[in-house]
Parts: structure tokens; sequence; C-alpha cells
């Protein structure tokens, strides 16, 4: 779990928090906020979360956060494999 809490922050701070962006967290974890974190996200940062989730099994989470990012990106290569990963493995 505190993996995942990692990668999620570091994903936010590569995809722009560092540079003014706020981060609010508090008692709801991020996935829980209605994803305000999220929509400041670019698309590579929706990829990087979506790969995380994936590797942790998540795979709803994964595939949403790769339509999110295919919504912003629709060329965004690690996005289609990524769903197409996810379709795979559901058969």
């Amino acid at each position: 779990m505190k993996l995942i809490a990692i990668v999620m922050l570091g994903a936010l701070a590569v995809s722009g928090c560092g540079r003014g962006n706020k981060l609010n967290i508090g008692p709801v974890g991020p996935l829980d906020s209605n994803m305000d974190e999220v929509k400041e996200m670019n698309s590579g940062g929706l990829v990087r979360m979506a790969q995380s989730l994936e590797q942790s099994g998540d795979y709803g989470s994964a595939a949403q956060f790769y339509r999110d990012a295919l919504n912003r990106d629709p060329n965004i290569l690690e996005a289609h494999l990524g769903m197409a990963r996810l379709y795979e493995r559901a058969g």
C-alpha cells in the first residue's frame, strides 16, 4: 500500500504539482476525492498512474486512467498498449 501511495504521489509531482498546482491530500485518498488531483494531470501522468494501478492489480481503475489519458491525447501509444493488456486479461 505504501508503494502505491509513493508511486501516486510521484506521478502527481511529475505531472505538474511541483509547478504550483495544488495537491489536496487529506483524510480521503486521492482516488476518492472526485478526482480533483487527476484533472490537473497531463496524459503522461495519467498513463503512469494507470500503469501503477495495473501493476497493483486494480484493473478497473487502471482502465479508467488509460481512458482519461486517451481522451486527452488519442495518439499516446502507452495508453493504447495498456488498454490492450487489460482487454487481454479480461479475455
